[in-house]
């Protein structure tokens, strides 16, 4: 029989501790996924308790400075004013701004407190990596969850995102002694970044377009001839404002008209100027805009008027009111003398009223009323629409 030469003290120490260890690491090993791609325990529900005692579990979505925004599966979503709040417990993370607080890109990260929220003796008290940091509730501006709250001060939208509006469509078909096809359109689109009330915009993207097209058509007889009529009107607005402050930006501008009824074959018009924002609420919007531009205009051949290349200025008002029940009311009015040549001068009013009818579907109706001093020679001056249609809104 062969003998295993008998192994030093060193040499057993080894070996005992290999056959120690190795099943040991093995089964660290085996325990390691399972332990590294566990699902953190998601955090409680919040607990919000009314200043008479009464006490509600959910979660909460954020603050203004009229109130706490609370949701609750028993409640729902509801709005609660300061003073009726004894305590209020959050263990997700949250941003508290305090009021007058400007918040911009260069603003650093830790300047606004971030962290669990607790509310209690009127005071918003956030628990951070450094500490607790105190805010009475009368100057808190906004509670905004720590997600939202860097995407919107951090990062802008890709070039297509971000967009609201709308869409309107009319058609309208005739068919007797007399045939006529009507077919309007419009694309309304806005995109504010970044888009929420507790941070000032630092730049808005405008476009809107409509078109109208017509032909009606009368039959002839043997002393009337065929006849028909043509309406073709097309309008387009691109504007690009960048905020100097939260009220005051500059802006760069273009648009397009064709309009075939004042003998108009195209007038575009590229320019620059400012922009201000005198009233502004969750209710309505006014602002007044100005620029100064180089203006074209081309007539429809044969229509003996000369293309006109001008040097102008826009003065331009734009207002929105929002009314209950989904309501609303939008209207822009523009006039654009010209300094190159006095004669030459435009203007233009827009108003469209929206009725909701079933979620972002709505009735709307419009009124256009463009003007231009210099018309085609039988052409009128002046181009009224009146235009009802259906409207989608998207996000």
């Amino acid at each position: 029989m062969h003998k295993h030469p008998a192994r030093t003290v060193p040499e057993r120490l080894f070996h005992a501790t290999q056959m120690f260890l190795l099943p040991c690491m093995l089964g660290c090993l085996a325990m390691l996924p399972a332990a590294s791609f566990a699902a953190a325990p998601a955090p409680g529900p919040d607990t919000l308790v009314f200043a008479n005692g009464d006490t509600l579990h959910g979660k909460l979505v954020g603050a203004t400075a009229a109130g706490v925004v609370f949701n609750s599966d028993m409640a729902g979503s509801l709005t609660v004013k300061w003073e009726n709040i004894k305590t209020l417990d959050s263990l997700s993370k949250f941003a508290v701004l305090k009021t007058g607080e400007r918040v911009t890109k260069k603003t650093p990260a830790n300047q606004v407190p971030q962290g669990t929220v607790a509310v209690a003796d009127k005071k918003v008290n956030v628990t951070t990596p450094s500490g607790v940091t105190s805010i009475s509730t009368s100057e808190t501006q906004a509670i905004v969850d720590s997600p939202s709250f860097e995407k919107t001060v951090y990062h802008d939208p890709g070039l297509l995102h971000g967009y609201v509006g709308a869409f309107t469509l009319g058609i309208t078909e005739v068919e007797s002694t007399q045939t006529a096809s009507t077919f309007s359109g419009a694309l309304n689109l806005a995109r504010i970044v970044p888009n929420a009330t507790w941070i000032a915009p630092r730049n808005k993207t405008i476009f809107d377009a409509t078109a109208i097209y017509g032909l009606q058509q009368q039959k002839g007889t043997l002393t009337t001839p065929y006849s028909s009529v043509k309406t073709d009107i097309i309008h387009g607005d691109l504007e690009r404002d960048e905020y100097i402050q939260p009220k005051l930006y500059y802006l760069g501008y273009s648009s397009v008209d064709h309009n075939y009824s004042q003998g108009l074959a195209l007038q575009d018009i590229f320019g620059g100027g400012f922009g201000y924002t005198v009233l502004k609420n969750p209710r309505q919007q006014l602002d007044v805009k100005t620029d100064l531009h180089y203006e074209q205009q081309q007539f429809v051949a044969g229509a003996g008027t000369p293309n006109e290349n001008l040097i102008g200025m826009d003065f331009a008002e734009t207002y929105a009111r929002k009314f209950p029940k989904g309501l609303g009311f939008t209207e822009t009015g523009v006039i654009t003398p010209s300094f190159n040549d006095g004669d030459p001068y435009s203007a233009s009013f827009t108003g469209i009223f929206t009725f909701p009818v079933y979620k972002r579907l709505s009735f709307n109706a419009s009124v256009i009323d463009a003007y231009i001093s210099n018309p085609a020679p039988t052409f009128n001056a002046n181009s009224f629409q009146f235009t009802i249609g259906a409207t989608y809104a998207f996000k």
